[in-house]
């Protein structure tokens, strides 16, 4: 008797349809939300510590708590061969909850010095039905956050320019699941006959990160940031659960080379280095608007390679084939009286994936997204908030799937971020 197990293709492909290309994060202020992200040239809160650091300079003392909700929808059809024509499948609901805090502390009329945690990487897939889910045994549950500890100082030398220097420490919590199949001789169908689970512990790495803030003039503001990449070792354990079919010579048969039981696995992710250009030009008194360009270093992204201490048969390794990426923001503000401002933004984001890496893990694609915001300041107190659309462009992996999974998948999803802020 032969048993074909269907082995999996890689316990971990990075990314997902909830957030910005790739695996990247930008909700960090609900000011900066409503503005479509635009806010590069503007960082006049706390979050400037991820927008561009030398916005701090030109800040007094503050606190800044935010948080974002996050709802992410996906749907999909098959294509032939497999998993063929009218296959529909769909993702559980789910809702993400990243939050950032971070102070401004103004050491001297030149010196500022600002501290923060963000989330600046985040991942969550979750498909339904994932027993019976079509390519569960590529991928049916991943998620991973990313935690980015940072401080900056920003030196004003005059009073129209600033430049910033800070350092980050950048960790991850993994949480990835699929299913093993194989040719049931008896039924001549796929059974699943295992299932497989990885943790991995929170290490980290540092980075560095630099600020330029220029005031071209009485009513224009130049902005550059640049965040350095960083590559984080994982150690965690993958625990390998066989499933039983009740044939019994079949489940003896799959047991001699299941590998049932923990396993210790490594591997590093290189997440990528990000530069934010921006220019902000105050049209009136009241009205002001920003454009933002941002590119990534997805290429660093270029493999995943899971390594077994000890048992090379379970090796994976990877090629990911993504591509840089540039980024397009649009915003505006109007303040509509002395403590309430209304925003607007638009987002156009690049998918760094290529077609043949299209898959239930990461169905990513080009995406659109369209903001609105309010602030309303009270004494010390300012609340700011920003709800964004993001709509994905239909993606087919047009019969390229490297792993034989074709389809066509449709993406949206809503995004609201709160931040309060406290003058000191």
């Amino acid at each position: 008797m032969k048993v074909r197990v269907f082995l999996f293709a890689s316990l971990l492909l990075i990314h997902s349809i909830a957030f910005g290309a790739g695996f990247a994060l930008f909700e960090h202020s609900g000011r900066a939300t409503g503005m479509g992200g635009a806010f590069a040239a503007n960082a006049s809160d706390p979050s400037a510590l991820f927008f561009n650091p030398a916005g701090i300079a030109f800040q007094k003392r503050s606190i800044l708590l935010e948080n974002t909700v996050i709802a992410p929808y996906s749907s999909f059809e098959g294509d032939s061969p497999y998993p063929g024509d009218g296959v529909r499948e769909r993702m559980n609901s789910q809702h993400f909850f990243p939050s950032d805090m971070a102070f401004v502390w103004p050491l001297s009329d030149r010196f500022t010095l600002a501290g923060g945690m963000f989330n600046p990487f985040g991942l969550g897939t979750e498909w339904d039905h994932e027993e019976s889910f079509s390519g569960r045994f590529l991928s049916t549950k991943a998620d991973i956050r990313g935690y980015n500890l940072a401080t900056a100082v920003a030196w004003k030398p005059v009073d129209h320019l600033a430049v910033a220097f800070g350092i980050h420490y950048l960790a991850a919590n993994l949480d990835l699941e699929r299913y093993v199949g194989a040719v049931n001789p008896y039924t001549q169908s796929v059974a699943n006959i295992g299932f497989v689970r990885m943790d991995a512990e929170r290490n980290g790495d540092l980075g560095w990160d630099l600020g330029l803030m220029v005031k071209a003039g009485r009513r224009t503001t130049l902005g550059l940031t640049y965040h350095s990449g960083t590559s984080i070792d994982f150690d965690g354990t993958a625990k390998f659960r066989q499933i039983y079919t009740g044939y019994g010579d079949f489940d003896a048969l799959v047991a001699q080379s299941f590998p049932a039981g923990n396993h210790d696995v490594t591997l590093t992710i290189d997440f990528p280095a990000m530069a934010f250009a921006g220019v902000r030009t105050e049209l009136t008194e009241r009205f002001a608007v920003e454009f933002n360009l941002g590119w990534t270093e997805w290429t660093a992204y270029k493999s995943l390679d899971l390594v077994f201490p000890g048992q090379p048969g379970l090796d994976q390794s990877r090629v990911t084939g993504w591509e840089d990426t540039y980024t397009y923001r649009l915003g505006g503000e109007y303040l509509y009286s002395d403590n309430t401002t209304f925003r607007a933004g638009l987002v156009y984001d690049e998918t760094p994936q290529p077609v043949w890496e299209v898959g239930p893990l990461l169905p990513d694609s080009d995406r659109m997204g369209y903001s609105v915001g309010w602030g309303y300041t009270m004494g010390k107190l300012s609340i700011d908030a920003g709800y964004m659309y993001l709509k994905f462009d239909k993606r087919s992996t047009e019969g390229q799937s490297i792993d034989n999974f074709n389809g066509t998948y449709s993406n949206y999803a809503h995004l609201l971020s709160i931040g309060l802020i406290y003058h000191l």
